[in-house]
């Protein structure tokens, strides 16, 4: 749907809805004016990520329309701009409504980001490797300039009849369109030494969703049946490029075309005996696809070997069914309980390709291959799951002051995986709420949870020479034993009502229980605090403070070869005595997150009033880390801490002005200073060739994203509105 066809409907609405009754008027406003932004940055990208603003105009349309039989809302700003929004609805009361929009957004990731590639943001990008080139791939300031970006919009409309009946049918149709290009890196060889490049890919999708719904309300049974379409469209599923480690053409895939399609039903019964309300859920959906394989792989000297697939083409198709089992009920004014089962389950049909007598070099998953004679294989991993759940929620309130609630869930995982096939959790939680005190309002709530799972790894690799055999103490943190406290209080104080408190602490205790390898515990603390003081009417302030920090502890293993050297036996064994070859060595990851804001409405006069407030955020990470000690006492490895991952500072302050000139005329004018401070060990000393010499098939081609984001605004708006 293009902005003229939505243009073209808001006109013809206008000179309609007179026509569907004579007492039908219009109301709203109609505004107008500029935007002014100074800045000072390197790259603007971060600055408007998600915004326009780029200098010109603004404006603004909020339009209503009613008569005794109908209604009309026209609501649209920033018209013709990157970020434009227009959203239309109507109908006539208990007989019909619909809806019209249209949504954009550009979402910009690097203004004059570089490249020694030609074709950027194409399905095919190559690079000139021949001697005479060497110079200009070495001098960034010889690549190309492009900005990595693209543009969404949603373009959609909705339409629903009832004819003031209990029934009900609507149709939702919309299209989202993505136009641009995006960062993504590939390896150029298969090791971390062998560089990688950052590409622009192309970004040319498009999504058609069609949804069909009809139902019945009533006040004691609310039915309804969905189903959906969805179809998304990619006019480039592979990306071609000049791979020079290698010597020749590689072959990326992108995302592939695929449908989707559920079917849903929900039912509500009410007014049951003991004050009950049943609900009740079904869906089932289906994914599918049909994907070329890739026929052949580059290797050295820019060879293309065949990978030998089992079938040409990979057809993907996923099934999901769900439902889902909810009973509300209060057969007391003291108590309420609630029980409910859930199930969800995912079938995995997709073909199952098996890649045959793989040449030498080539290997995949737990299947390396070393060398001649080729007869590793490699098949596809079908990944499906099926999870239960159910539990019990129950309230007694043991007199109007107090109430307490506790509760117990249960869920069990089944699923096809190797490394483990189940997980049952479970989780037990109390809380109590106070209103004791009538300045005071008070909640307290605690939940243990515990997860156990079947690991069936224990037995892989010959032995502790066998780089398998580590695989036996590595626990993936998603599935590791685990035993969680979690604790959360809430105060509201109120001593006069023109003064209020709010306080909220969260705590978060995970200790991944018998884990050798991998995430051993976190925490996670939070505190989070609001005040509100004044008269609305007179001058009130309102403030927020929030600080978070998040600890990970976890345990790795390095082993410095691949396979066992003299020196170090069994060296894929964690118990072993370390040595400067195989050693363990643990982190301590620690981000802390910390914001402020204070506001202010001050209505002066009638006339005029004044918003105004101060926003800052600042993100802190640091990784602690150390290496187990040889037997000599010495550390096995010197490893360097990092003071400074991902720090991020942001100060925001804005003022704003509304006055009204008369009965139809208000001016909106305001100022607002934005800075952005970044400290990254990521991307400090950001250099767009790693290493910077020599120049070798094994250099890396860095684009520039995010290597300077930090940015400081001046941002001046001024829009007159007309009133009607």
């Amino acid at each position: 749907m293009t902005r003229k066809l939505i243009s073209v409907l808001i006109a013809n609405l206008f000179v309609a809805a007179p026509a569907f009754a004579q007492d039908f008027q219009l109301g709203g406003s109609v505004g107008v004016g500029g935007l002014y932004v100074d800045d000072e940055t390197v790259d603007a990208a971060k600055l408007n990520e998600y915004r326009d603003l780029s200098n010109g105009v603004l404006s603004v349309i909020d339009v209503k329309g009613r008569s005794r039989n109908y209604y009309l809302d026209v609501y649209g700003e920033n018209l013709a701009r990157d970020d434009m929004f227009i959203d239309v609805r109507g109908g006539g009361y208990g007989l019909f409504k619909y809806q019209l929009y249209s949504d954009s957004l550009r979402h910009n990731f690097t203004f004059g980001a570089r490249s020694p590639y030609s074709g950027i943001g194409t399905a095919l990008q190559t690079i000139d490797t021949s001697a005479g080139a060497v110079a200009t791939v070495g001098n960034p300031a010889l690549w190309s300039s492009y900005d990595l970006e693209y543009k969404r919009r949603k373009d959609g409309g909705a339409l629903e009849f009832s004819f003031n009946s209990p029934w009900y049918v609507r149709v939702d149709a919309n299209q989202i369109v993505f136009d641009g290009n995006k960062l993504q890196s590939y390896a150029k060889g298969t090791s971390p030494g062998n560089g990688y490049v950052d590409f622009a890919i192309p970004v040319d999708y498009k999504t058609k969703n069609l949804s069909l719904e009809g139902g019945y309300a009533s006040k004691r049974l609310q039915v309804s049946l969905n189903f959906l379409s969805s179809k998304f469209e990619n006019d480039n599923p592979v990306l071609r490029w000049s791979n020079n480690f290698f010597g020749g053409l590689d072959a990326s895939p992108l995302a592939p075309d695929n449908d989707y399609k559920r079917w849903s039903a929900n039912a509500i019964f009410k007014q049951l005996p003991l004050g009950s309300a049943l609900a009740v859920r079904y869906t089932t959906s289906t994914a599918e696809n049909d994907v070329a394989i890739l026929p052949t792989m580059l290797s050295t000297g820019g060879t293309n070997p065949t990978s030998n697939p089992t079938s040409p083409v990979f057809r993907g198709d996923i099934k999901y069914d769900t439902y889902s089992i909810s009973l509300t009920s209060n057969p007391t004014r003291q108590i309420d309980t609630r029980l409910y089962l859930n199930s969800f389950e995912k079938k995995n049909e997709s073909s199952k390709i098996d890649f045959l007598a793989l040449p030498a070099g080539f290997g995949c998953g737990d299947n390396p291959q070393a060398g001649p004679p080729a007869v590793s294989d490699c098949d596809t991993e079908l990944f499906s799951y099926e999870k239960k759940n159910y539990g019990v929620e129950a309230g007694f309130r043991l007199n109007p002051q107090n109430k307490f609630n506790a509760g117990f869930d249960y869920s069990d995982l089944e699923r096809h995986r190797k490394d483990s096939t189940e997980t049952e959790e479970k989780k037990y939680s109390l809380e109590w709420k106070n209103s004791s005190l009538d300045l005071m309002r008070a909640r307290v709530k605690y939940q243990f949870t515990e997860r156990r799972s079947n690991f069936v790894g224990g037995n892989l690799g010959a032995n502790a020479n066998d780089p398998l055999f580590l695989q036996r103490f590595v626990a993936r943190y998603d599935v590791s034993n685990l035993d969680q406290d979690l604790v959360k209080l809430a105060l509201d104080f109120a001593p006069s009502p023109t003064v209020d408190f709010g306080i909220e602490l969260n705590l978060k205790k995970n200790k991944y229980k018998d884990t050798i390898l991998g995430r051993t515990k976190d925490d996670r603390q939070e505190l989070y605090v609001t005040a509100a003081f004044g008269d609305r009417d007179v001058f009130r302030v309102l403030a927020f403070a929030d600080y978070e920090v998040i600890k990970y502890d976890s345990v790795h293993r390095t082993i410095n070869a691949g396979a066992c050297p003299v020196t170090s036996p069994n060296c894929f064994d964690p118990f072993q005595p370390a040595t400067t070859t195989a050693f363990n060595w643990s982190a301590r990851n620690k981000d802390t997150n910390s914001s402020f804001g204070l506001g202010f409405d001050w209505p002066v006069r009638e006339q005029l009033m004044v918003k105004g407030s101060v926003l800052w955020g600042r993100s802190e990470g640091d990784v602690a880390v150390t290496a187990q000690t040889l037997p000599s006492g010495a550390p096995a490895a010197t490893l360097v801490p990092i003071t400074n991952y991902g720090n991020n500072e942001k100060w925001a302050f804005n003022l704003k002005g509304i006055y009204r000139l008369n009965r139809n005329w208000e001016l909106t004018g305001g100022y607002s200073y934005e800075e952005l401070k970044f400290n990254d060990v990521q991307f400090n000393g950001y250099t767009y060739v790693v290493p910077v010499t020599p120049i070798s098939a094994s250099t890396s081609y860095l684009s520039g994203w995010y290597a300077n984001p930090s940015y400081q605004a001046n941002i001046v708006y001024l829009i007159a509105k007309y009133k009607f």
